[in-house]
């Protein structure tokens, strides 16, 4: 009796514990399901497509298509992950129900992580309405930018002009006498086209376009309108800052051109203007 009551006792604590693995399995199972279930429905809860009508040659956006542009990148930053390969995107513009074009180039905005050395912890659960590597694509795209500015001559100032335009505040930006004496160096009048005649308190100007291509001032101005007195020296300068990588072609062979211009579209980037000295409008 004793054996048989034993055998029993263990037969009871053998079908205990299957039942204890299964009840666990079934938990294990649901907890994923939940998982995966709230992955599918954070994607499928947006049923708008996403479309912005000759995005592809588009440089001026109405405010409702920045809100289209705005809701991709929140799509394709869900679908981000940070792994042991880098970042990376996990769903397609189909499963993200929105334009190929505008994937590709949030794709590519987020991505910029991957050149960045970022390290980020993965986020494996909902947090905010988010899920996977919590990038700011404004961030990227500024620390990219900036990389290659200063690898290149005259880095630091052309630099400062771009964050000026980055931050989006669009405030004059007034030069210093140190700086303007350093861009009379590569302005001489000889360089000057599109030349104005200009007369005040009895003194003559002339005012035109000088391109400072070549020059240490190639990535802050391209082309400014240098002012000039009577004897030819530069007494001014002004120009409208407004970064478009499409002009750079160095640029373009080192950083997506399209992806810089659409983040200073959603990060709020503005065109300001920077002058010094004596100075006249335009004819």
């Amino acid at each position: 009796m004793k054996i048989i009551y034993t055998n029993n006792k263990n037969k009871f604590f053998i079908w205990g514990l299957a039942i204890m693995c299964v009840v666990s399995l079934g938990i294990f199972m649901q907890g994923c399901s939940q998982e995966d279930d709230w992955l599918e429905s954070s994607i499928n809860q947006h049923e708008e497509y996403l479309t912005v009508s000759n995005f592809d040659s588009k440089t001026v956006f109405s405010g409702q298509e920045k809100t289209v542009l705005k809701e991709a990148m929140n799509r394709v930053k869900w679908a981000t992950y940070y792994g042991k390969n880098g970042f990376v995107v996990t769903k397609t513009a189909s499963e993200l129900n929105m334009d190929e074009g505008i994937y590709n180039v949030m794709k590519d905005i987020v991505l910029l992580a991957n050149d960045q050395n970022l390290s980020i912890k993965p986020r494996l659960k909902p947090d905010n309405n988010e899920f996977g590597a919590d990038v700011n694509p404004c961030d990227l795209v500024q620390s990219q930018i900036n990389d290659y500015l200063y690898s290149h001559p005259g880095g630091a100032f052309s630099s400062d002009c771009f964050n000026h335009y980055w931050e989006g505040s669009a405030t004059p930006l007034i030069l210093t006498s140190d700086r303007f004496s350093d861009i009379r160096n590569y302005a001489a009048e000889y360089k000057a086209t599109n030349i104005a005649t200009f007369n005040s308190g009895g003194q003559t100007y002339y005012q035109g376009q000088v391109s400072f291509y070549g020059t240490p001032y190639e990535l802050s101005f391209g082309t400014a309108t240098i002012t000039y007195n009577s004897q030819g020296q530069p007494v001014g300068i002004q120009d409208t800052y407004n970064f478009d990588a499409r002009n750079d072609r160095d640029l373009q062979s080192e950083i997506k051109t399209e992806a810089v211009n659409i983040a200073g579209t959603l990060c709020g980037a503005h065109s300001y203007y920077i002058s010094y000295g004596t100075i006249f409008p335009s004819k």
